[in-house]
């Protein structure tokens, strides 16, 4: 079914403002759904959803489609994060590596910062991955001093995907 949406027919379906982000019906398509009408509904992973014919498709996704006039290579990923917000300057094309690269510190980690760990002296160790293995990056003093040696290597490894938090 993905094959038969193309890029026309989502364009006939949908108006998109990239600014705000927000996608909206051009035409009715029942009673409920009205021209107009701000589409999308939330997932329970926080991506908006909108259906096409009998299917479900991340809004993102046919966003990308919308503008692009193709399908996204792989992921999408939402650069501040937040996976509701659709903005096309909030939307960059991403590999599973990549994208992964940029999430977030997890929060039941018990290092205070992403890219350290304590080792059993009581000192920090920074650390990060490179082709799925972990590369030593020092041992330091204070969690401050490894987490910012970690924040200089992602940016130099990362680039745009590195994520300091």
């Amino acid at each position: 079914m993905r094959d038969e949406i193309t890029a026309d027919l989502v364009r006939k379906l949908f108006a998109y403002d990239p600014l705000t982000g927000i996608v909206t019906r051009r035409i009715n398509r029942c009673s409920i759904a009205r021209e107009g009408a701000v589409v999308g509904t939330l997932s329970t992973r926080g991506y908006l959803r909108v259906h096409i014919g009998s299917r479900a498709y991340q809004l993102h996704r046919v966003i990308w489609l919308h503008v692009h006039g193709r399908w996204p290579l792989d992921l999408i990923d939402h650069i501040n994060g937040i996976t509701a917000d659709n903005r096309l300057d909030n939307l960059r094309e991403a590999t599973h590596a990549e994208n992964s690269r940029y999430k977030r510190h997890r929060s039941g980690c018990k290092a205070p910062y992403k890219g350290i760990m304590r080792t059993r002296s009581g000192r920090w160790q920074a650390q990060i991955c490179l082709h799925g293995k972990n590369h030593g990056l020092g041992t330091f003093d204070t969690p401050e001093l490894a987490h910012a040696t970690y924040v200089s290597a992602a940016k130099k490894f990362y680039g745009a995907f590195a994520k300091a938090a």
